[in-house]
């Protein structure tokens, strides 16, 4: 029941029913700990519900630990023809997801309960917690569905804010949103309610600043006055400014000459150190304008594509662009020197060409400036002062907006709101401080990569690449029920993901990945060129590299144990009993191998799909094969409590016994 409310209505109207009928549902002090539970476990599993319409609820539920674990297992018992799978550990995301009507392109968080969204075309007043008792008025928008968004800011006016919005037909709109925008529901059956009043727009830009079509606009606070500025650029190429009057709550235009920037296409205007204008065109072409005397000393700067100004101080400046990150001081910005790069665009595309910054946010982490940007590979923490990445996330798309805001948590330090261009939905999690509460910057859902021998190189998986399943993937677990997989993604790369989320990341190899197989810190990774490549698992050591089959790939590998490796191509396998001494024996087979096994006693057993099975010695010698009597064909198999379990195509389970321990297998082998 609360999946299907999940997918077909949204996570607030759930937990707002829970919470209205809580009585009911858990009218005891043991129910009501279980209610509390899932209450809590529900926001986490939004996203992995919205991406995938395979999954169950319950299947969630039973990768908890705890209540949520444990009355899943319970609801389990219900379905005993079903297989259900459960692991220990931090598998699911710790965060938040908001689902959206579509892809969004700007996000502003105004506080810590409410967030402005704009889409493609439309604009979004949302409430970003998950408390049940409030939920957002809605923006009554005249462009809705007749021109797209192109940008959202807004500003501050005494308890009040002001969004303004420009569309892509030249039109801008003004809303004046109420300190409190929240009001009370007690249902879902009442939400959403046609008769809540919508925020209508408000006319308080002067019509004569409206005539010609604009092109971009920013938004500045009088150094004097405290009144905001509202500057203007045009399609013709000129910028105008008007200044906000808060007691008749409109802007008024001052006389002054516009300045002519003779530039074409201008999609970004900033106002910078009160004196500069910063405009960039759709070419890239950036210029820098001084309004004293609307002089360009500068010229076009040799740096192309301008996403975000961010003043650090009164007198240092940084330019976000979609290859670099630039540093200008007040008296530098009028001068022709040397550029500062803060960011080069070889170490921001150092692994991925196509890599770009798309968004950019200012935050204070341990008393350090840090940028968090959104790249086309996810989201970086960039540390401004000693220049370098501390923090990155694996998100498998690229980010189109970013904001944060500080929490006043004990543990949780900022919330970060991100929406990318592959999902509907803004992701919100958080960056955290450590069980001490010292300061401590991670996510509340961590993931790290794994150096290469390379230094700050981070290796992450590209948009839309997803793990691979069948022989590419092996789950290992180490010392309790901790696991760990090693998968290979669409894009031929190689991670290693532990019980609690973390990932790593290695170079890629020369050649298509086949097959591959783990033993404790010990890898070996199967290619289609027939080569076989040797990887310690916490060590940036350089793999070892040997070709087994010179005219086929590897189609399966094992590793027994820390000594011996099992290589299989289609007509073929290789036995390494001692992989210190590098020497291998090879046997000629007609059929697919399904899986091997070592047996108590040292020595190996090789299943073949035909249902025949080879057992081997330590020394890799065949002392016994074995040929079934009548056809069969083996899907996949287990070595369990010294017994062979088959399952054939027709999904049967036959068990060959007795066990395969005596030193005579002819003694007991059928």
């Amino acid at each position: 029941f609360l999946e299907q409310k999940l997918r077909k209505v949204d996570m607030l109207s759930t937990i707002a029913d829970l919470e209205t009928y809580h009585e009911y549902i858990a009218p005891d002090m043991e129910t009501h700990k279980i209610f509390r539970a899932i209450r809590k476990f529900l926001p986490n599993i939004e996203k992995t519900l919205q991406e995938s319409s395979n999954t169950t609820l319950l299947q969630c539920a039973f990768m908890e630990d705890g209540l949520v674990g444990n009355e899943a297992r319970k609801q389990a018992a219900a379905f005993p023809n079903f297989a259900w799978f459960e692991q220990n550990g931090c598998i699911q995301q710790c965060h938040n997801i908001l689902p959206l009507p579509s892809i969004p392109k700007k996000v502003i968080l105004l506080d810590q309960e409410r967030a402005l969204i704009a889409l493609s075309s439309a604009i979004s007043l949302t409430n970003i917690t998950f408390d049940w008792n409030t939920y957002s008025l809605k923006l009554k928008d005249p462009m809705k569905g007749k021109s797209n968004v192109v940008d959202i800011r807004f500003l501050r006016d005494n308890n009040a804010f002001m969004l303004l919005a420009l569309y892509n037909n030249g039109n801008m709109k003004v809303w004046y949103l109420p300190g409190d925008c929240n009001m009370n529901r007690r249902r879902s059956d009442t939400f959403p309610n046609k008769a809540v009043k919508e925020i209508e727009c408000i006319n308080c830009i002067p019509t004569n600043n409206l005539l010609k079509p604009i092109a971009a606009f920013d938004v500045d606070y009088g150094v004097n006055t405290k009144q905001p500025t509202l500057h203007l650029a045009y399609r013709t190429g000129e910028i105008k400014f008007i200044e906000w009057r808060g007691e008749n709550k409109i802007f008024v235009p001052v006389i002054c000459e516009p300045l002519k920037t003779r530039m074409t296409d201008i999609c970004i205007l900033r106002k910078v150190f009160e004196r500069y204008y910063i405009v960039c065109n759709k070419n890239g072409d950036i210029c820098i304008f001084d309004t004293r005397d609307y002089s360009n000393p500068r010229g076009v700067e040799p740096f192309k594509h301008l996403i975000e100004t961010i003043e650090l101080t009164r007198n240092e400046l940084l330019l976000i662009c979609r290859r670099c990150i630039v540093y200008f001081s007040r008296k530098s910005i009028n001068e022709i020197d040397p550029l500062n790069y803060v960011l080069h665009e070889s170490d921001l595309t150092a692994d991925d060409a196509d890599n770009a910054i798309n968004c950019a946010k200012l935050l204070y982490i341990n008393e350090h400036k840090h940028l968090l940007l959104g790249t086309k590979k996810g989201l970086i923490m960039f540390d401004i002062e000693t220049r370098t990445k501390v923090l990155t996330t694996n998100f498998n798309e690229e980010i189109t907006c970013v904001d944060i805001q500080l929490l006043d948590r004990a543990k949780n330090k900022y919330v970060v709101a991100c929406g990318s261009n592959a999902h509907k939905f803004i992701n919100l999690f958080a960056l955290r401080t450590d069980a001490n509460g010292k300061p401590l910057l991670r996510w509340s859902s961590s993931s790290k990569t794994l150096q290469s021998k390379h230094a700050a190189v981070d290796l992450q998986m590209p948009p839309y690449v997803t793990l691979k399943g069948d022989k590419l993937y092996t789950v290992q677990y180490d010392g309790g029920d901790e696991a760990t997989l090693l998968a290979v993604d669409s894009q031929n790369q190689l991670h290693r993901i532990d019980a609690n989320g973390h990932t790593r990341v290695y170079e890629q190899v020369p050649d298509r990945i086949t097959a591959i197989t783990q033993y404790g810190e010990q890898a070996f990774v199967g290619c289609a060129n027939g080569e076989l490549i040797g990887l310690n698992l916490n060590a940036t050591a350089t793999a070892t590299v040997e070709t087994v089959f010179a005219t086929q790939p590897i189609e399966f590998l094992q590793l027994l144990n820390e000594h011996t490796l099992i290589a299989v191509a289609k007509n073929e396998f290789v036995v390494y009993a001692n992989l210190n001494y590098g020497e291998c024996k090879r046997f000629k087979i007609h059929h697919k191998v399904v899986r091997c096994f070592r047996l108590t006693t040292g020595k190996m057993l090789i299943v073949l799909a035909s249902g025949e099975f080879l057992i081997l010695n330590e020394c890799a010698d065949l002392i016994y094969p074995y040929r079934p009597r009548a056809s069969v064909s083996i899907v996949d198999c287990d070595f369990q409590n010294n017994q062979l379990f088959n399952v054939t195509q027709h999904y049967k389970i036959e068990p060959i016994v007795p066990i395969f321990m005596m030193h005579d297998p002819r003694r007991y082998l059928f």
